[in-house]
């Protein structure tokens, strides 16, 4: 649900996935979607939507029609237009520009491939969850307890669920937390001026992205 198709057909912005939203107000509307299968689609509700391009701007989308069942994300060029701006499709590439500007002023927002046009980007996400098992959860409110401890404290406590864990007993950050690490050796060189010596390191892959969609982070520090 990440891939936007840019659209001359389409008159609304639309989409399918409430993932793709940074904010949504859900309701009923009597009008309906008709595409190319001549199957009309209901609408459920409206937003909007937010993609970082690979130019490094970004770019908003209001008025982003939610149509459940919609298998691809749909970016107007009529609802472009509609908001001033002008579209130009050169050498495989879409280009973008404000009215009144010229296309020297435009910036990329996407490319051809595989026969269609795409933004060029990564999604902006708001609308983000994360689901949890109620024996994470609870091992995590209740200051990492062990996991075999939390069917028992329902006899101690009232409110807690009933909680059958299934989890393997061991919770990493726990166990990280526990890991002695060994000390860096010592260092003869020493900075006398400010960004004289930089250590910079690179963290490894993350478990989960963010909501721009990395994976990886640099740090900086001045000696």
């Amino acid at each position: 649900c990440n891939d936007w198709l840019i659209d001359s057909g389409a008159s609304k912005h639309m989409t399918g996935f409430k993932e793709s939203f940074v904010n949504l107000s859900e309701h009923e509307s009597p009008h309906k979607v008709k595409l190319g299968d001549d199957y009309q689609y209901p609408i459920k509700g409206s937003g909007e939507a937010s993609y970082n391009l690979d130019s490094g701007k970004s770019l908003k989308m209001k008025e982003v029609l939610y149509v459940p069942g919609l298998k691809k994300n749909l970016l107007s060029i009529s609802a472009l237009d509609a908001k001033g701006m002008r579209v130009a499709f050169v050498d495989g590439q879409v280009l973008m520009w404000p009215k009144g500007k010229t296309i020297d002023d435009a910036v990329v927002i996407g490319e051809q491939e595989g026969g269609l046009y795409k933004l060029k980007g990564q999604p902006e996400h708001a609308m983000v969850h994360e689901s949890m098992e109620p024996s994470e959860l609870w091992h995590r409110r209740l200051a990492h307890v062990h996991y075999r401890a939390l069917p028992l404290a329902r006899k101690a406590v009232e409110g807690l669920p009933k909680i059958q864990s299934k989890h393997e007993g061991v919770f990493k950050g726990c166990a990280k937390g526990k890991n002695i690490k060994k000390a860096f050796p010592s260092s003869e060189s020493k900075a006398k001026g400010i960004l004289e010596i930089i250590h910079y390191g690179v963290c490894s892959p993350m478990s989960s992205s963010s909501l721009s969609g990395y994976v990886y982070y640099v740090s900086f520090i001045d000696d």
